[in-house]
């Protein structure tokens, strides 16, 4: 042990002559330094180099914590002595600390009528257990609750790991009993006692509540970790639920907000039983929908009270839809609902019979000092009776170009055209807005309208390639007898169009026709033996299967109905019969329906089979015509009242003519086909002088290679890059373009 006087405590006096004298002092380590569940004993030192004997009194610890007296009187005598052969006596005090840190403790006495003092720093080493002070499981019901965990930790000056263990679990209030808290698991509704927890710096202990009744609960967990104790409380309301009845109200209608309008409402939830009910969430199955005042913390609605939450909608679309407000409750047994619903519903412009197509026009990324091109949309009567069309509006930064005049009555089936476009944007970020269309009966439509606003500048486009993309195509095949003058021409393309899709995409095919009379097929796929119902032309095998499937037949009735057809086909009940149709869908593959015929569209009700189709999978159905659209084509019945065209149009598909080749199937008419070398570019180049780069997984790729070949080539009607069959074929993964973006 190292001793030294701690400047400003000791008391020195000055010594004269060969036999010098000095004050009495008093001498301790200035620091002592043990390990928390040790001791270790501090030496003091009285010395007295004066030339009479020193009485020492009233000696007194500042506290008796940690450090106390292990030996030694109160009270003692020093002899005399002087400075160079002082006399000493010895006080042992011992430092046995229960916690880490420093601290500093003050030894004062009398050395005969004199005070003296000496203070000492001691400092604990060593590992610590510390653990949280209050766990409050807050309201809950009989069952047994949701776990918490309670939070050991090692606080001290050194990592050394602490095994620590529950010591025992007290009851704390009068309506508490011990067994009702587990600290554990439950296995088996009992209690399995979590064991002894190692701990370097923090760890975890499981807590459940298994209620036996209703009231105040409080418990005190005793914890150890040697001779360490901690002690941590654990309060929970318990709550009797047995008569709660949340009542909820009918379905909540928001009407028809217009994006970017927000819709806001009210849901009020009445406890209508006789006991409290807790609700501990409060939740919606669509985010479209979002509960913006719900519970932060458990709620008791008592008996008669109202709950009220609410709820904001921000549709991202212009379609009806709908979803569930789900309100968790707390039980008091497990036979009791452990949540109530309350149906949201949003009308959305698709409700009305006027209906855009598309019904959200995208005007893509625009420099915001410049104005946007012309886009055309469709205005569709989707209902069975004529509508006559009043008035259409829209807000800045859109404008409309071109609109239907006032009064214009729009018979069933049949569709008018309206255009906007984009003026000159404020700011950079996304914009929404929406066409407002209300006809004479006061109902409204709308189309929703997007821009992305960009600052002047160069502009990249990223795309990713998709390896034979799935997509699913039901052909209609007309089967009747005045068809068979096509059917040379017709067997032509379709062998044409599978060997497209088994090279580009990964198809399945089924094939029905145009017969929906009582000994027709009525949109039953036709089957081979031994039960094939689609062929996937991939293969030799597919294609001689598609070709079987496909077969031109003219046993079917005369008159077609092309559209009724197709929506049997891939709707209840034939869609989920697995003797049927059922198992041909592969969602989310798109799906491409294609109706071939040479007469007219004699759907009975087309605005029913219209509306099943528009309602599959959101959007990712066409329908598409090769039908008798030339009129210089020999034909049954050609498409005079424009049926056949319209109902395409509506449903995004492609036409093309009965006597003509396919081609718009394989450019921009199908997206479902993949658009595997043709790719739109977001917003328009400078065309006056066209700076291209094009990348291809990392690597500038020209236009034309040094040998002359073409390797792609923009195209100005479609705004598009077109690559070549060679890129195509090497299987690229990314493509990148990036071009000067004009006005």
């Amino acid at each position: 042990m190292i001793w030294r006087v701690v400047p400003g405590v000791l008391l020195l006096a000055g010594c004269a002559g060969r036999e010098r004298l000095c004050d009495p002092v008093i001498e301790a380590p200035a620091r002592a330094t043990t390990s928390i569940g040790s001791s270790l004993d501090v030496l003091v030192r009285f010395v007295n180099g004066s030339a009479k004997a020193v009485h020492v009194s009233q000696l007194e610890l500042s506290t008796d914590e940690e450090l106390s007296f292990a030996s030694g009187d109160r009270e003692l005598s020093v002899p005399s002595g002087t400075c160079e052969s002082p006399g000493e006596r010895l006080v042992t005090l011992r430092f046995t600390p229960t916690r880490v840190g420093a601290r500093t403790e003050r030894l004062t006495a009398l050395l005969d009528d004199t005070p003296g003092a000496v203070s000492i720093q001691l400092i604990a080493v060593g590992p610590q257990l510390d653990a949280t002070k209050v766990v409050n499981f807050g309201p809950v019901g009989l069952l047994p609750a949701g776990s918490r965990t309670l939070e050991v930790r090692n606080v001290g000056t050194v990592d050394t790991s602490l095994e620590v263990r529950v010591e025992q679990v007290r009851a704390a209030s009068a309506s508490t009993r011990s067994d009702e808290l587990c600290v554990g698991v439950l296995q088996g509704g009992r209690c399995e006692g979590a064991g002894p927890v190692p701990l370097r710096r923090a760890a975890t202990m499981p807590l459940r509540l298994v209620p036996a009744s209703a009231g105040q609960k409080a418990w005190d967990v005793e914890l150890s970790a040697g001779a360490q104790r901690a002690v941590v409380r654990v309060l929970a309301t318990v709550v009797d639920t047995s008569g709660c009845v949340m009542r909820a109200p009918p379905p909540v209608d928001f009407g028809l907000p217009v994006p970017p309008e927000r819709a806001r409402r009210q849901v009020h939830l009445e406890n209508t039983g006789s006991t409290s009910c807790l609700v501990d969430d409060a939740r919606t199955t669509d985010p479209q929908f979002v509960v913006t005042r719900a519970p932060s913390n458990v709620v008791i609605v008592q008996p008669g009270e109202v709950l009220s939450l609410d709820v904001e909608l921000a549709l991202n679309s212009v379609r009806s839809t709908t979803a569930t407000l789900r309100v968790d409750l707390a039980r008091h047994d497990s036979r009791a609902p452990a949540s109530v619903d309350v149906t949201l519903e949003a009308k959305g412009a698709s409700a009305a019979c006027l209906r855009g197509a598309p019904e959200q026009l995208d005007f893509g990324t625009w420099r915001i000092d410049c104005r946007s091109s012309e886009r055309r949309f469709d205005l569709f009567n989707v209902c069975e009776r004529p509508v006559i069309f009043s008035s259409m509006t829209v807000e800045a930064p859109f404008e409309l170009t071109s609109v239907p005049a006032p009064g214009t009555a729009i018979l069933p089936a049949r569709s008018v055209v309206a255009a906007a476009r984009v003026t000159s944007l404020s700011g950079v970020g996304s914009v929404s807005g929406a066409v407002r269309i209300e006809v004479d009966d006061g109902s409204m439509s709308a189309v929703g309208l997007t821009v992305r606003g960009e600052p002047p500048s160069f502009q990249s486009d990223t795309f990713r390639f998709e390896h034979r993309p799935q997509v699913d195509v039901v052909l209609v095949l007309d089967d009747s007898p005045s068809f068979a003058m096509h059917h040379g021409r017709v067997r032509a393309e379709l062998d044409r169009l599978a060997e497209h899709l088994g090279r580009e995409t990964n198809a399945r095919i089924a094939v029905t026709t145009t017969d929906v009379t009582a000994t027709g097929p009525q949109g039953r796929f036709r089957s081979l033996d031994g039960g094939v119902r689609w062929a996937s032309p991939a293969t030799a095998a597919g294609r001689a299967d598609f070709a079987a499937l496909s077969a031109l037949t003219t046993s079917g009735a005369e008159h077609q109905s092309c559209l009724e057809a197709a929506a049997r086909s891939v709707t209840a009940p034939l869609s989920s019969d697995p003797t049927a149709n059922g198992g041909f869908r592969r969602p989310p593959a798109p799906l491409s329906l294609i109706c071939v015929t040479d007469d007219a569209e004699y759907t009975a009700t087309p605005v029913t089979w219209r509306a099943a189709l528009a309602g599959l999978d959101g959007g990712l159905v066409t329908y598409s015509v090769v039908g008798p659209f030339s009129a210089n084509c020999p034909v049954d019945a050609p498409d005079l009242d424009g049926r056949h065209a319209s109902t395409a149009r509506a449903l995004s598909g492609a036409t093309a003519d009965i006597c003509g080749p396919w081609d718009s199937f394989y450019g921009v008419g199908l997206g479902s086909f993949g658009y595997r070398k043709m790719f739109f570019l977001s917003s328009t180049p400078q065309v006056q002088h066209p700076t291209f780069v094009v990348t291809i997984d990392g690597v500038v790729v020209p236009a034309t290679s040094s040998s002359g070949v073409q390797n792609w080539r923009y195209d100005a009607a479609t705004n598009a890059i077109i690559i070549s069959d060679a890129i195509v074929e090497a299987e690229p993964d990314v493509l990148i373009v990036t071009y000067q973006t004009a006005c």
